[in-house]
């Protein structure tokens, strides 16, 4: 059932949110609609473009990944059952008093936690500037995405800014590291996680595009990412060059 919702002067000058494809700012007000009280919804692509982009030819499925990857909502599943959560829906949605408690699980009970931090007073959305270098856990996944991101906000200030982890940023994280282990143990390297995540970095950090110094003409406001860096294809080719001048300077 469809809900009446708040939308904010702040919703139409965020240049996080402008990165996102039009339908897919447009399928994000649905979004709001569409949501329990507590900011959940089932994560139902054909339902949710029936309901919202009726007119519009479009992949729903695409639309709601870049609005995951632009760190607005979290997709997660819980007994088989798949659903979304708007991060920061209850500090800029005021529900009807008379509107029904969630029944839908919240991601932070079932391992989909997010780390959510200061806000624009007008606006549902996160300030970069505003979260501080991550505190290292001692141990367990928290730690390895922690090592990763600290290196990465140290080696790469004009990339952007990882504001929150979501679940997918970090399995994705968890992957590379993983890859890096196997790297390591191909050359027969020890791995120390924080110094091989500062020295990837630094690698990436001597390439100007990898670094953030050029701008993507096609869109003024991309900036370079996490993501980009740590994918796969990305990740053995930086590792293949780090690799290759070590063995012409140990030559």
């Amino acid at each position: 059932m469809s809900r009446a919702r708040n939308i904010k002067p702040g919703f139409f000058k965020n240049d996080r949110l402008a990165d996102c494809e039009p339908l897919a700012r447009i399928l994000f007000v649905g979004l709001w609609c569409e949501a329990d009280r507590e900011g959940r919804l089932e994560d139902r692509p054909k339902r949710l473009k029936a309901e919202y982009l009726c007119y519009d030819e479009c992949d729903i499925d695409s639309l709601l990944d870049q609005l995951t990857n632009g760190e607005f909502i979290v997709r997660y599943s819980v007994d088989g059952r798949k659903y979304i959560q708007i991060l920061a829906f209850k500090k800029h949605q005021n529900p009807h008093v008379k509107e029904g408690a969630s029944t839908i699980p919240a991601p932070d009970e079932h391992g989909a936690s997010t780390v959510l931090a200061g806000l624009i007073p007008d606006s549902p959305f996160l300030i970069p500037d505003s979260i501080p270098t991550p505190t290292v856990p001692a141990s367990g996944d928290d730690h390895v995405v922690a090592v990763v991101l600290a290196a990465y906000h140290e080696a790469l200030p004009n990339c952007e800014h990882v504001n929150v982890r979501t679940p997918k940023r970090c399995k994705r994280i968890q992957v590379a590291d993983k890859l890096a282990k196997s790297i390591c143990a191909q050359q027969g390297w020890p791995y120390e996680r924080a110094e091989f995540w500062s020295a990837y970095f630094a690698e990436c950090a001597t390439d100007p595009w990898m670094r953030g110094d050029i701008p993507n003409p096609k869109n003024p406001r991309w900036r370079q990412n996490l993501d980009v860096l740590i994918a796969e294809d990305r990740f053995a080719g930086v590792m293949d060059r780090a690799i290759s001048n070590m063995q012409r300077s140990n030559a």
